[in-house]
């Protein structure tokens, strides 16, 4: 084992530092991204005085988790239909936030009436996931644009409204618990749709969004990551201390990135593999093409690259989340399957210096 790492290495140093042009949407720089996160997180540890058992998971739990390494991520909605990125081309205000998509709002907003992925089957992802080696899987349950991949009762603007009217979410959650494979939802706390986010009836907003992370956690069986993604909110922003502590009552043995204004279980890197850091567990999220979107005629990663971050990411004692994007009718690019095929058949070869390392 330890003879296949030091050859991982080797490979890795014999090239350049990956290539991050995959970055995610001009106007989010990511750079100020993590920079507002970092803040807000240490801001947070500064202000934690006394013991809190609900802000962090049990260190069995955390520990079982940093042995798998590798798993899927995946970021899909309405706006596959016209193949650009989720959330950050919608036009219209965007409230707590600078700049606005290139999609008008009007078109962006009533995607969802046309959306008909007839072609999704929720085994087949998650078997390409396991053949991959992956061993978890994060999907998008909402994003910025605030529409639901999952049947909440809190709104209309949901996939079960959609001409294809099946729950997405509950399906690859029901295909992943009988396969065995490691289950998380992505929540955006921002809601650029929602009436109240972040106007004066704000305290509306979040009784919405915990009534959404409630339904999350009690209607889909055993949730094993909770992913926020806040734009650099504060924890007051999300009354986040009452929503870690509901969701630990309702799913004891889950785990929380940091991203919710508070420090949670596990930092995150987006785009880019960050620092080696053996003192706190880690993840780099990263998209297989250039988007987070399905574009016709993407560039993806070529396997070199792909594996070289892979090690890069375990050898500093993190693990890799890689976002493949479907396409609108349900079914996987087929040059992304080509390229998890080529991965799983390396960690077949080599898995023995990747997991439990």
């Amino acid at each position: 084992m330890a003879l296949a790492l030091v050859a991982c290495f080797q490979t890795v140093a014999s090239f350049a530092q990956v290539n991050d042009e995959a970055s995610r949407d001009d106007q989010a720089p990511q750079g100020v991204r993590d920079s507002a996160v970092d803040r807000v997180n240490a801001e947070a540890l500064a202000r934690l005085k006394g013991p809190k058992d609900y802000l962090t998971a049990d260190e069995q739990v955390v520990e079982k988790w940093r042995e798998m390494k590798f798993g899927l991520f995946i970021h899909w909605g309405p706006i596959s239909i016209l193949g650009e990125p989720i959330g950050w081309s919608r036009g219209g205000e965007r409230r707590g936030w600078r700049g606005k998509g290139h999609v008008p709002v009007e078109v962006y907003d009533n995607l969802y009436k046309r959306f008909n992925p007839a072609e999704f089957n929720a085994d087949q992802w998650v078997q390409m996931a396991q053949d991959a080696g992956m061993k978890y899987l994060v999907f998008v349950c909402k994003h910025h644009d605030g529409f639901c991949m999952f049947d909440s009762k809190l709104t209309d603007y949901k996939i079960t409204n959609t001409p294809f009217k099946r729950d997405i979410f509950g399906e690859l959650a029901d295909a992943c618990h009988k396969a065995g494979l490691k289950l998380g939802f992505y929540y955006s706390l921002p809601d650029w749709y929602h009436e109240d986010y972040r106007t004066e009836n704000h305290h509306r907003y979040i009784d919405y969004m915990r009534g959404q992370v409630r339904e999350l956690c009690s209607n889909y069986g055993k949730i094993d990551i909770v992913w926020w993604d806040g734009l650099g909110g504060t924890a007051e922003d999300w009354d986040m201390h009452n929503l870690v502590r509901m969701i630990r009552q309702l799913q004891p043995h889950v785990i929380i990135n940091s991203r919710g204004g508070l420090p949670g279980d596990h930092q995150t890197a987006e785009q880019k593999v960050g620092k080696p850091e053996f003192n706190r567990p880690w993840e780099a999220n990263m998209t297989l093409g250039t988007r987070w979107a399905c574009i016709p005629y993407d560039k993806i990663k070529q396997l070199r690259q792909c594996i070289q971050t892979l090690v890069r990411v375990v050898g500093g004692d993190g693990y890799y989340l890689l976002d493949v994007v479907p396409m609108a009718d349900g079914r996987s690019e087929p040059g992304q399957i080509a390229r998890l095929n080529e991965m799983g058949q390396w960690l077949r070869d080599n898995g023995e210096s990747i997991y439990g390392t």
